[in-house]
């Protein structure tokens, strides 16, 4: 490793993190807006029944397609060109997308618009932390990504709170018009001190070969992935498909997605901010998440073990699966923490796409399990996800406190 010189803030709250952060309050709107109008919006198309179910998880593939693809370049982007330039070309391309969406009037369309809306946001998430873990001093780091995340986590509500009062093709529009001030506003960003000082030096960053042909930085990458797998499992299959889930366990009364993720949702953004302060509190990212997947464990038990739920009871356990799943945002920051200023944006952009790409082959799985039923193809897949994250775990070393300014060899 080679050390690098760059000046941190310890100001945990400033402009970097603000704006930084309203970026992915739109990203996250863009995307869990499609799980919240995915049947308003495929109903309006001229689909019903099983096919809508089916159609609907083919447009969820287009999009997480597009988001693994394109963090293949935002990231590499973001270490080459830097992060402000990556961050205004991915928030440019996602936000003419979602006004695309406004305006489809076949599968195909929509189809292609979402896939062009994961290219964009692909470059958010990744970069974004980077960004902001060179901004704050490591020993406030965690404070930092928590507010990243917290304003993240709103884009959800946002989402859920537009489709309950609005018609889906307006709910995009405004997911555009949004992105598009927040492009004017995103110009003013300083770039990373430690990325200006590599490109000063002329060192090479977001070089894939570095990353791909190491067997350490491979190890460390997929850790990262791993460990990320509940958090979109959560999200993806368990409260997007709740209504489907509600039936089979006999829930007493209408079980909406909607409520679901507004419910699951509002809890991820308290467990985002408990994970955040435990891990400053116990110095350990490892620790944290390691308590959260326990909780995880012992709450997808219940739920899946059980049935004849109120509709109360459910929504409960939604809240409860969302809360200990609620460590994604110090997942992304053990990424960013776990690789050098030259490679950072790069994995710290695969990482979260690939996690979210995931959803293409876990449906897959749940097509083929669904013979067995919805409930045991349930408790398979979240076995599955949940030894993943305890493997990808224990791949990582612990980051807390690590300095970020070096360069990988």
């Amino acid at each position: 490793m080679v050390l690098m010189q760059g000046q941190l803030g310890n100001k945990v709250v400033n402009a970097t993190v603000l704006v930084t952060g309203l970026g992915l309050l739109i990203d996250f709107y863009d995307l869990f807006l499609y799980n919240m109008v995915r049947a308003s919006s495929l109903t309006d198309l001229g689909y019903s029944g099983l096919t809508l179910t089916k159609m609907g998880i083919y447009i969820q593939w287009t999009q997480v397609v597009g988001l693994l693809i394109g963090s293949f370049f935002w990231g590499p982007m973001g270490d080459k060109l830097g992060r402000k330039r990556a961050l205004l070309g991915s928030i440019l391309v996602y936000s003419l997308a979602s006004f695309a969406c406004a305006f489809v009037g076949t599968l195909y369309e929509y189809g292609i618009a979402r896939f062009i809306i994961g290219l964009g946001l692909a470059g958010e998430v990744g970069v974004g932390a980077a960004l902001i873990n060179e901004h704050i001093h490591s020993g406030k780091r965690g404070y930092g990504t928590m507010l990243f995340g917290i304003l993240g986590m709103t884009g959800i509500l946002a989402a859920a709170l537009a489709a309950d009062f609005m018609d889906w093709r307006i709910c995009y529009a405004i997911g555009g018009a949004a992105g598009l001030l927040l492009l004017l506003l995103r110009s003013v960003l300083m770039e990373s001190s430690m990325f200006a000082s590599m490109a000063a030096r002329a060192i090479k960053g977001g070089d894939l070969r570095k990353l791909f042909c190491d067997r350490d930085k491979v190890r460390r990458l997929v850790g990262c992935v791993l460990i990320g797998w509940p958090v979109i499992f959560t999200s993806g299959v368990i409260i997007t498909l709740s209504p489907e889930i509600a039936h089979a366990k006999n829930v007493a009364g209408l079980i909406t997605v909607s409520k679901a993720m507004t419910v699951a949702m509002t809890s991820n953004i308290i467990g985002d901010i408990f994970a955040g302060w435990l891990s400053q509190k116990l110095k350990s990212r490892k620790k944290t998440i390691l308590l959260f997947l326990m909780g995880y464990i012992s709450v997808v038990t219940l739920f899946l073990g059980f049935g004849d739920y109120t509709q109360a009871q459910f929504y409960i356990f939604c809240g409860l699966l969302g809360f200990f799943s609620g460590y994604y945002i110090t997942q992304i920051s053990i990424t960013a923490e776990s690789f050098g200023t030259n490679l950072r944006a790069t994995a710290a952009t695969l990482a979260p796409n690939a996690v979210r790409a995931s959803l293409v082959p876990i449906y897959a799985v749940f097509l083929l399990l669904m013979s067995t039923g919805i409930i045991p193809a349930l408790w398979i897949l979240c076995g599955a996800m949940l030894l993943a994250a305890l493997i990808g775990l224990e791949m990582l070393g612990e980051t807390f406190g690590r300095d970020l300014d070096y360069v990988e060899k």
